[in-house]
Formats: C-alpha cells, structure tokens, sequence
C-alpha cells in the first residue's frame, strides 16, 4: 500500500488497480481517484495504519457496491463533471447531442401538428359538402340515397375521430 509521505496519498481498492493507477497520466489518475473514494472515507483510511489499511480496504471493496440510476436524457450535473473530468468536451458533446435530438423531435411534432390541421379542416369540408348533399337528395325525394350518403358520412366520421386515424386494413395470410 502507499504510505502517506508520498506525494500519491489516495488509497487503491486492490493491487490491479494500484497498478491500473500508476500507468495513468497525474490528472487522470487524480480524479479516478476522486471517483473512488469520497473525501470523508479517504480521511478514514489515510488516519488508519498500513496495516490496519491492508486489511480494511480489501473487505470494504468486497462488500461495496454502489448503483446509481437516473432519468432523462442527460445525466446529473455531477455524472457529466466526472465524463468532462475524464475526457474534456464529452460532456459538452452530450448536450449538444440532446439539444439536437430535440430540436428534431420539436420539428416533427409541429409538421405532425399542421398536417393533423389541414385533415381535419379537410375532414370538416367533406363532412358539410356530403351533409349538404344528403340534404339536398332528401328535399328532392331520394330519401335512400341521402341516407346512406349522410349516414355513410356520419359512420365514417365516427371511425375516423375514434381511431385517430384511417382504419389499418388486416391482411390475413
């Protein structure tokens, strides 16, 4: 284990990682180790003797575990300083990543919102002529004829407003 004369005082969690560490380059073997010990525990285990250290932080290793869930479509504040830390601009380039993302899904949804306007006010065009219609046929005596157009209209109306949308026709093979 390193003593804490050396100008490395954090404590590794195993020999592999210790190794791990000392091939990186200063600044990124300072902040994994940040990463891995808070500063409260590493005042802990740095008051501790070697000895006393040898044994405690291979059990601590053992039985730790750490999950951490978020959600949405950025990570925490402090998970994106940890990728900055690691790699500079990854946390940038994982905002403007979503920023993007939902700038085209704004997009869409504003042609959806148009397109789904311009049915309708078609929708209510077609409805009001194929009324008229009906209307018409039946002052004229063709009462059949201008009920299935209107109630035609009507049902297909209906269908239409319930789905959301026009009937998906099954195939069955």
């Amino acid at each position: 284990m390193m003593d804490k004369g050396n100008n490395n005082s954090q404590i590794p969690k195993s020999e592999e990682l210790q190794n791990v560490l000392q091939n990186l380059p200063s600044e990124k073997r300072e902040v994994l180790q940040t990463l891995l010990y808070p500063e409260r525990v590493r005042s802990i285990l740095e008051s501790l003797s070697p000895e006393d250290r040898a044994v405690l932080i291979p059990a601590i290793y053992e039985e730790s575990e750490t999950e951490s869930i978020f959600y949405g479509p950025l990570p925490p504040p402090e998970v994106l300083a940890r990728y900055e830390a690691l790699a500079p601009g990854s946390a940038k380039d994982m905002i403007d990543t979503y920023n993007q993302v939902n700038q085209a899904e704004i997009e869409i949804a504003k042609d959806k919102m148009k397109k789904g306007g311009r049915g309708q006010i078609l929708g209510f065009a077609l409805a009001v002529l194929f009324g008229f219609i009906s209307f018409v046929s039946a002052l004229l005596g063709h009462e059949t004829f201008a009920s299935i157009v209107g109630g035609g209209t009507v049902i297909s109306l209906a269908v239409i407003f319930v789905l959301g949308q026009q009937p998906k026709v099954v195939d069955k093979k």
